[in-house]
């Protein structure tokens, strides 16, 4: 019996990549436990899924560590690795500022806005969602206010 829920565990996960690779799912956090962890970076790790010959974008929950978020999953390493920094960098902000976990609605539209215009930073997709609070983050702060910045903590450590 358990061979059949891991055969269509399998079919299911394969075929997830045929349908929609970027479509953000709630997964159980233990699936990954017996897979090989490429790159983790804060909250986001990437993961090796050899069942599904896979590459599988993670944001973990700390508040609820049994269950994560999959961002994607896709079947190239290059890609893999290239959304991973990608979504390692602009989520950072909105995941860290927010004071309740963010939902599986707002990280889809937050990956598709990530995907669709890579080159816009964490404010700039602050922006475009209505996210004022993220604008506190250090992480935009540095990025977006680099002279300000710098002019701030000299001032700080000056006193």
């Amino acid at each position: 019996m358990q061979f059949f829920g891991r055969l269509l565990d399998t079919f299911s996960s394969v075929t997830h990549i045929f349908s929609n690779p970027y479509r953000v799912r709630e997964v159980p956090a233990a699936e990954y436990a017996g897979h090989t962890c490429l790159r983790e970076e804060g909250r986001v790790a990437l993961y090796k899924n050899s069942l599904s010959r896979s590459w599988d974008c993670l944001l973990v929950n700390p508040q609820s560590p049994q269950v994560a978020f999959r961002l994607f999953q896709v079947d190239n390493e290059a890609d893999a690795l290239v959304y991973f920094e990608q979504y390692a960098r602009q989520l950072r902000p909105f995941y860290e500022s927010s004071c309740q976990p963010l939902s599986l609605e707002d990280l889809q539209q937050l990956s598709d806005c990530i995907r669709s215009y890579p080159s816009w930073s964490p404010a700039h997709i602050a922006v475009e969602f209505g996210h004022r609070e993220n604008f506190r983050h250090n992480h935009i702060l540095r990025q977006e206010f680099p002279h300000q910045w710098v002019s701030m903590n000299s001032r700080k450590g000056s006193v």
